[in-house]
């Protein structure tokens, strides 16, 4: 594993220009939830993700719907939620609620619980909601570990790109969040699946660059400074644990 690596120098002076000192003293705290929420919870942050590629989007609904048109949330309530029928979701590591917001689209979908401990994202969130009209929508600033599930009460529980944020993963989806489902209730997981902490082995890397190259160079400068993305080290590990809390 990498502790830390030319990456990470370019990355903390990138988030220095992007984000301010503010942000990165944010940091170098022992408070883990206090880390997570100055990674995200800034409802006005302008910010660069590779996610956000059409293409990529694209490949992912290719991936799990079959479909590069078709989204998991419209193709999982097709499959597994009756047309006509009543369910409630409840959405732990929400976030801006941008896929919670779709679900809720649904007719068959009274009821979608949003929970983050990141409160200016569920407030914008709910300001969405409300010009919507989502009434089926509600919005909880709760840390899960002090949430109490109720049993028995929800027919989907959705973990999008969050549940890697949580601490004992066993104990919250086999005790609490088999509890808090319905008999016969879903969980869908979006998740990121790969090596630890980004610690990609040197081929993959490898790869990384030779794809990386292929590139215009106009394209691979980073966003909000004048630097260019010419090479890929990957990420050190104290960087991964400062970053995504866990």
């Amino acid at each position: 594993m990498r502790i830390i690596t030319p990456d990470d120098i370019i990355e903390a002076v990138s988030k220095l220009r992007q984000r301010g000192l503010g942000f990165l003293l944010s940091k170098f705290t022992f408070n883990e939830k206090s880390r997570t929420r100055s990674a995200f919870d800034d409802a006005g942050l302008q910010a660069s993700q590779w996610w956000i590629i059409p293409r990529v989007k694209e490949r992912w609904n290719e991936r799990i719907t079959g479909d590069a048109a078709v989204g998991y949330e419209e193709y999982f309530v097709k499959k597994y939620l009756q047309a006509g029928g009543s369910f409630r979701m409840l959405s732990l590591g929400s976030g801006a609620c941008s896929h919670e917001l779709k679900f809720a689209r649904f007719p068959q979908m009274t009821e979608v619980v949003c929970m983050d401990i990141a409160a200016n994202l569920l407030r914008e969130a709910e300001q969405q909601a409300r010009e919507e009209r989502l009434d089926n929508m509600k919005f909880l600033v709760r840390d899960v570990d002090q949430y109490d599930f109720p049993p028995e009460t929800f027919d989907v529980v959705l973990f999008h790109a969050s549940l890697h944020h949580f601490r004992n993963m066993d104990t919250l989806l086999g005790e609490k969040v088999a509890q808090t489902l319905k008999k016969g209730g879903k969980i869908v997981i979006h998740e990121y699946v790969g090596p630890n902490r980004l610690q990609f082995p040197k081929e993959q890397i490898g790869e990384i660059n030779r794809a990386l190259a292929a590139i215009n160079r106009t394209y691979r400068r980073r966003f909000r400074t004048s630097f260019y993305k010419n090479r890929v080290y990957g990420p050190g590990l104290l960087r991964m644990i400062l970053a995504d809390q866990y």
